[in-house]
């Protein structure tokens, strides 16, 4: 019998960092042995049983008197590149929270030590564990709905400020362009896209995006915008997004193409509505595929557990991880586009 993985948690105050120790806790193939603080008043927020662990303020404090094999980052996105710099460098297995940093300038130095050093590295990206992306992904490797021509995304969340309800923190650090990059796309629009690398398997060749801030708060990021992102085999995809919501989220994905559609409300049944005119469904062309989901707590649910146990899965088998670095950095690449894009208010023209 396989011993323990030895975690170390770096983060404790990130936003997902609470989620993410609730899907811990339903691992119990994962040991965490102990947790970076950027200060020791983030420990408030630790919950049992990990309350006992040692809390270290210095990563090189953390690597020299602890013994662990991999780590999960949880820090702000101009913090975390070099963290995990830290890590790579002293052989560590790690997975971060996306995007992993403000721009992929910063996160390309990073890709190549990992590269170089041959660690595990994956970043939180749980909808490509999902069965229904899975299975999305399987209709259209068989060609369900033929050529893909056009794909409409959308992601509408909660508001940024709203005064009479507990909604986004204006003053969070998620809301400042020097610490986070950038707003909606790079925090939350950023899985969207990664979906589409997922799901296409192709490249992107040009963005065309416009980013807006018109409220009036203290933040100097997007609290939304589009942006039409063209794939290298003729794919076109309309991404839309923003905090604009009073309460909750509000999601979409579909994809059209030459012989079919597929339809998926991620916030809705949990279904695949789809149609094709190609000979696979003879008898029944239009069908909603209905699943039956077991949810659990944690980040990203069942699907976030089986992200983790993806990556020590990978570490275990010296393979390849599902959510590689190398996936997360192209990402990153289309969200910095996208903020070009915008500003310069031309098409980029790129190979992604």
């Amino acid at each position: 019998m396989e011993s323990k993985f030895r975690l170390a948690f770096v983060g404790v105050d990130h936003p997902h960092g609470w989620l993410y120790r609730e899907s811990l806790k339903r691992m119990p193939e994962v040991e965490v042995v102990a947790f970076y603080a950027r200060s020791e008043d983030e420990t408030k927020t630790l919950q049992e049983p990990f309350t006992s662990r040692p809390v270290y303020t210095s990563i090189s404090r953390l690597l020299a008197e602890e013994d662990f094999e991999g780590v999960m980052v949880m820090l702000p996105n101009n913090e975390e590149p070099q963290a995990c710099m830290e890590f790579a460098e002293a052989g560590k297995h790690i997975m971060a929270e996306k995007p992993v940093a403000r721009n992929a300038q910063e996160m390309k130095p990073l890709v190549d030590l990992v590269n170089r050093v041959g660690i595990k590295f994956v970043v939180g990206y749980p909808w490509r564990f999902h069965p229904i992306c899975r299975d999305i992904k399987k209709l259209l490797r068989e060609g369900l709905v033929g050529r893909v021509n056009a794909i409409y995304a959308k992601m509408f969340a909660s508001f940024v400020g709203a005064e009479d309800m507990p909604h986004r923190d204006p003053n969070h650090y998620l809301f400042k362009k020097e610490v986070s990059g950038g707003g909606f796309f790079n925090w939350l629009l950023v899985h969207w896209i990664d979906l589409l690398f997922f799901f296409l398997e192709d490249e992107v060749t040009s963005v065309t995006a416009m980013v807006e801030n018109d409220v009036n708060l203290p933040i100097d990021v997007e609290v939304g915008g589009a942006a039409l992102l063209k794939f290298s085999k003729g794919a076109i995809a309309s991404l839309h997004g923003g905090y604009y919501l009073p309460e909750g989220k509000e999601s979409t994905f579909n994809i059209y193409g030459s012989e079919g559609w597929i339809h998926w409300n991620p916030q809705g049944e949990p279904e695949i509505h789809a149609f094709t005119t190609s000979l696979r469904w003879p008898i029944a062309p239009e069908r909603r595929v209905r699943y039956s989901l077991i949810e659990e707590g944690g980040y990203g649910g069942r699907y976030g557990i089986a992200m983790l146990r993806d990556w020590i899965e990978s570490i275990r088998e010296e393979r390849l991880p599902v959510n590689s670095i190398n996936n997360a950095l192209r990402a990153v690449q289309v969200v910095d586009a996208v903020y070009v894009s915008s500003q310069s208010g031309r098409k980029m023209t790129i190979r992604i």
